[in-house]
This record gives C-alpha cells, structure tokens and sequence, in this order.
C-alpha cells in the first residue's frame, strides 16, 4: 500500500497536481481496491467536510435538460480521467487539503546534542521531567528500570526538594543521557526470521533484549525491564 501511495503521489506531484507543502492540516489517506484489482488513493475529508460551510447547488431535472436539447444536432460525452484531479482549489484553501506523504521521518541531530549538554537536575521536579522524558524512550534503553533507580529514589517523599545526586545518581544520569543520543540500534523485526530472547536479572530489577541475526550480527529489536 505504502508503494501505491508513493508512486501515485510521484505521479500527481509530475503532472502538477500536488505539490510538496507544509501545513497544520492532515487528512489521512485511504487506499481502496477497485475492481479490476488495482488501488485506488483516497483521502478521508470528513473531519475538513464537518468544518466546511455548505454551498447547495442543485442539479436540473433531467426533463428540463432534455426539453433545452429539442434544436441541438451534435452530442457529446466526456469522461476525465481521475476527474477530481482537474477541479481547481482556491489558493488559500490549498494548505487545508493537505495529507501525510508517508515518507520517513528526518532527524535532527541538533536535539542529540542539546540532550548531551543539558545540565544535570537538581530539584524533584528536574528529575521528575527528566525520568519523563527518557521513559518515554524507555523500549530503547537497555535495563531501563534499574539504571534508572539511583535517580528515582531521590524522588520519594522522604526526599528533600533540593537533591544532592552522589556518584550512583551522576552515573544513572549519564548512562540514560547517552542511551537515549546515538544513533538508533533497533531493527525492525523479521517474522520469517528466528528470534533470541536475552534476559538478566538483579537484586533490583529484570531486564530482556529481543534481538534477531541480520547479515551475521546480533541486531536488538525490543528492550524490556522492570523494577
């Protein structure tokens, strides 16, 4: 589907019918089967239809049609091909028919770096959004639950407002900080291929890696862990 999609955006993008935007504004696409069997794409305009004010233009009964074709001689029948592709949009009604090309993302380095530098945490409230941040993340991140205990225990009720991080705590907020920057390890998975499962455990927590063969190396595909 995802090469339908792209090739017949490539087409329409040819002939000057699309053209690449950006926009607030992101109507998903919906690929349908015909009946001779190839695809169709479609773009589900309901949610932009609920917004748009509606213009009625009734169409003429077809008697009164025929009664105007009494003194006409010549006939004609037209069928555009991909007939919605000749209808023109006004130009500031453009950014509002907008839809995902489904294209892969691109990444900014610039964040790693901005990660890599941030100064360390010194309140609850710092480690808290810290913790929240990189929890997110948290499949990537190998043994996430107990590298992570150092920095969670400075968050208990027990705990002042203003922390002091001690060696265990640097270490914890360092190992996350670098697990989350690199480059991503993670491959997709391959059903046809065998899976490894890796486990570990502790005193503190449990952790696995799921990881498949790919050109002879071991390649992760999924981390869990708890505490």
């Amino acid at each position: 589907m995802r090469q339908t999609l792209r090739a017949e955006l490539r087409e329409m993008e040819y002939l000057r019918v699309i053209r690449k935007s950006s926009s607030t504004y992101a109507s998903p696409v919906v690929v349908v089967k015909k009946k001779d069997g190839t695809n169709r794409v479609c773009i589900d305009y309901r949610q932009l239809n609920k917004l748009t004010i509606f213009d009625p233009q009734p169409e003429t009964p077809p008697a009164d049609i025929f009664q105007g074709m009494k003194k006409d001689q010549y006939f004609s029948k037209i069928d555009h091909n991909k007939g919605y592709w000749q209808v023109p949009v006004r130009k500031e009604d453009i950014t509002k028919t907008a839809t995902q090309s489904g294209s892969r993302c691109n990444w900014s380095p610039g964040r790693n770096v901005e990660v890599r530098n941030a100064p360390g945490p010194k309140t609850k409230r710092e480690i808290r959004a810290f913790l929240g941040l990189i929890g997110y993340y948290k499949e990537f991140v190998p043994n996430f639950a107990a590298v992570s205990i150092p920095l969670s225990d400075l968050v208990r009720k027990d705990q002042t407002i203003i922390v002091n991080r001690g060696d265990n705590q640097e270490r914890a907020y360092n190992s996350l900080k670098v697990a989350v920057t690199p480059k991503p390890v993670l491959q997709l998975p391959n059903v046809n291929k065998k899976f490894v499962l890796r486990t570990d455990a502790s005193d503190r927590g449990v952790g696995a890696a799921l990881v498949q063969e790919n050109e002879g190396t071991l390649f992760p595909v999924a981390y869990a862990s708890k505490n």
